[in-house]
C-alpha cells in the first residue's frame, strides 16, 4: 500500500479499550489487511493511564515500511516528541483522536484531532480514521465498504448520544 508517499508493509497500533477504539482496531483489519492487503502485526487496545507506556512499547518496533496508527487516545506531551522524532526519521505514524484534551497534537503533522466537523457533527477516533482511509487509501467501492461506512457511523452516533428511539 502507497501511502503519504511510502509503501507500507504492515500496520501495529495503539488504541481505546472502549467501542470506538475497538472498532478503529477492527477497521485495521479489515480495511488495511483485506482489502489493502497490509499485514496488521499488533494492535493493542488500552485505558488511558497505559497510552504513553504502549506507546513506548512499540514505537522501537516501527521502522519505513511499518504505519503506526493511534487511534482514540493521545500520548503525553513527552511522549509525542518522541513520536515526532521518529515522523523526522522518516516513520510513518498517524494519530486519529476527538478529545479536546488532546487538541495540543494538532501542532504535528501526524496529528489528527478533531472535536467536531465544519457541520458542527461531533466526531469519534474510527470515524476520524476511516474517513482517512477512504481518502488516502480508498478501494474499490463494495457491499463490504459500505457496511463498513455504516458500522462506523453508528458508532459515531453511539459516542455523540444521537441515536433516537422513534
Amino acid at each position: 500500500m502507497q501511502l503519504l508517499g511510502k509503501e507500507i508493509k504492515k500496520l501495529v497500533g495503539v488504541s481505546h479499550n472502549d467501542l470506538d477504539g475497538a472498532l478503529s482496531s477492527k477497521i485495521s483489519k479489515y480495511y488495511v489487511e483485506k482489502l489493502l492487503n497490509v499485514k496488521v502485526e499488533k494492535i493493542m487496545n488500552v485505558g488511558n493511564h497505559e497510552v504513553d507506556k504502549s506507546i513506548l512499547e512499540i514505537l522501537p518496533q516501527v521502522d519505513k515500511e511499518t504505519l503506526f496508527v493511534i487511534t482514540d487516545v493521545s500520548p503525553s506531551p513527552k511522549v509525542a516528541e518522541l513520536i515526532n522524532e521518529r515522523v523526522e526519521e522518516g516513520c510513518t505514524i498517524l494519530l486519529f483522536d476527538h478529545h479536546k484534551t488532546a487538541l495540543f497534537l494538532n501542532k504535528y503533522n501526524w496529528a489528527n484531532v478533531v472535536v467536531a466537523d465544519e457541520a458542527g457533527r461531533l466526531m469519534c477516533g474510527t470515524n476520524l480514521y476511516f474517513e482517512y482511509l477512504m481518502k488516502h487509501a480508498p478501494v474499490e467501492e463494495s457491499s463490504y465498504v459500505q457496511l463498513l461506512a455504516e458500522i462506523v457511523e453508528l458508532t459515531s452516533l453511539f459516542f455523540k448520544d444521537e441515536l433516537t428511539y422513534d
